[in-house]
């Protein structure tokens, strides 16, 4: 098995000068300290016992630099997507991720690289299928897809909009708002390692970096809010900060504005925010129905990195009618105040008309004038619609719950007749053995008695000979009074009557 495995140089570098730190010149790692590495892979606990017992062969409960780089390699396989078989540890992939342990040394991966694509970790088979799926997406004159191209590949994928997110800020290495091919296979190649369970980098690996440009600065994802992706256009005016939900918000999508009734001159929100805030409104709105509800837009108040309590306050300022949802405009208005927070300014306690939305402020101003919260014809529905229907899922509830008690009185009553059934088939067979016995006892007492009555017969008969036979030997004189048998005469005596014994038997 050690035979096979294959590093190329990178691999070697890297993987050596790690063994190097980690055991400070030692020969061996134990398992403690090999344990507590493996598990900065992030990586299932099963499937690192798998790699430790692949990379321990001897099960000495230590590992020599060999078995180090054989686990360094199954780790590499995993996070690429692939099992953890010795049979692959020639597969080509990206070096394994062991958090800060790994990026600190990812410099050593490109040492000797070039043009050529020496050191990248995007193998030239894997570039040449980006490279397919690229000139597939119908890429311009300039040989790039536009981020509106490359946002329906990304959506695709089924990665969250926030890891999608930070893989277009990590390959638009140029910052253009497009990719070209090389960055375009740095985008594919962070969705494979996603995909296969790998977390996207904070900052792009030096042996990500396409070798046409590694003379440019290295990308970082944003840590808590960042900007969409802006077009190459001339001195462009600063965005406002604010989470960033989706993978590559597009300029056209940026530009697209909204009807709506109501002054907005004097809103705090001003109309390019309420334009980029839109995008993201669009994005949450999952029913088109023109309204989200907390659930829908917690992630995107997440990223912004502030305590749940202020987020908390801010849905609590713009749900005015304390429904659980808000319109377009009461969540263009929480973004502004989690911008503002973000960069340092306090959240207002409470509204002031200048910040209430405008299709909302007639009726604020009837709030105000009347000193209580007035609701609308709509919202006033939609309340009595909700408590109807609260109702309903109550009642179900208790049906429900009632069926499961019936269902179970069933179910035990069913497991009792069954047990009872089981008991009478016992019982019939008990009883028809029973039956069985006794008809064979009578039989042998019936044959009993009848046997019983002929041998009583027989004795009767054999008895009542037995007296005739003594009458007629006392009758002959063979006994004598005291009941003494006599001498027996000879065949010629006569008995006293002048006859002699065998005329008086042949007599009888």
């Amino acid at each position: 098995m050690v035979d096979k495995l294959a590093l190329n140089d990178a691999e070697e570098r890297v993987y050596t000068a790690l063994w190097k730190k980690v055991t400070d010149g030692a020969d061996t790692l134990d398992a403690g300290d090999a344990v507590g590495l493996l598990m900065e892979s992030k990586l299932d606990e099963p499937v690192l016992h798998e790699i430790w017992e692949f990379s321990d062969l001897e099960g000495e409960g230590y590992l020599n630099i060999h078995g180090f780089k054989i686990a360094m390699k199954l780790v590499a396989l995993v996070q690429a997507g692939h099992p953890a078989e010795m049979d692959r540890l020639k597969t080509p992939t990206a070096l394994a991720d062991l958090g800060k342990h790994t990026n600190d040394l990812a410099h050593l991966a490109t040492d000797g690289g070039g043009a050529d694509g020496g050191g990248w970790v995007i193998t030239p088979e894997e570039k040449a299928r980006y490279d397919e799926s690229f000139n597939a997406l119908g890429p311009t004159a300039d040989d790039i897809i536009t981020g509106k191209k490359a946002r329906k590949v990304l959506m695709k994928t089924g990665l969250s909009q926030d890891v999608l997110g930070k893989i277009w800020e990590l390959a638009d290495i140029d910052s253009d708002g497009n990719l070209d091919r090389d960055e375009f296979a740095v985008a594919m190649h962070l969705i494979r390692s996603c995909i296969g369970g790998k977390p996207a980098p904070d900052t792009l690996p030096a042996d990500h970096m396409p070798p046409s440009k590694r003379g440019a600065a290295p990308t970082s994802a944003p840590a808590a809010v960042s900007t969409p992706p802006k077009a190459a256009t001339p001195t462009p005016e600063p965005e406002p900060v604010q989470p960033t939900p989706v993978a590559a918000p597009t300029n056209d999508k940026l530009a697209k504005s909204t009807t709506r009734t109501g002054d907005t001159n004097d809103w705090i929100v001003t109309s390019k925010e309420l334009k980029t805030y839109d995008d993201f409104f669009k994005t949450a709105d999952k029913d088109k129905d023109g309204l989200v509800s907390g659930g829908d837009i917690m992630k995107i108040f997440l990223t912004s990195k502030l305590p749940k309590d202020e987020l908390a306050h801010v849905w609590n300022l713009v749900d005015m009618d304390d429904l659980g949802e808000i319109n377009s405009e009461q969540f263009a208005l929480a973004m502004h105040f989690i911008a503002q927070k973000v960069k340092g300014n306090d959240i207002p306690r409470k509204l002031t008309p200048n910040m209430v939305p405008p299709s909302l402020r007639a009726r604020f101003q009837g709030e105000s004038a009347s000193g209580g919260k007035a609701e609308t014809g709509t919202a006033a529905e939609l309340r009595e619609a909700r408590k109807t229907n609260d109702t309903l899922k109550n009642e179900i509830k208790a049906t429900e719950a009632e069926i499961a008690q019936e269902g179970e009185d069933l179910s035990g009553m069913l497991a009792e007749i069954k047990q009872l059934r089981a008991e009478e088939k016992k019982l019939r067979a008990e009883l028809k053995a029973g039956k069985d016995k006794l008809v064979e006892i009578l039989d042998q007492k019936r044959k009993a008695k009848a046997d019983k009555k002929k041998i009583e017969g027989k004795i009767s008969t054999l008895s009542a000979s037995k007296s005739k036979v003594e009458a007629g030997l006392k009758s002959a004189g063979y006994y004598d009074s005291a009941g003494g048998s006599k001498a027996k005469p000879g065949a010629g005596d006569m008995d006293t009557h002048g006859m002699s014994m065998a005329d008086y038997f042949g007599q009888q």
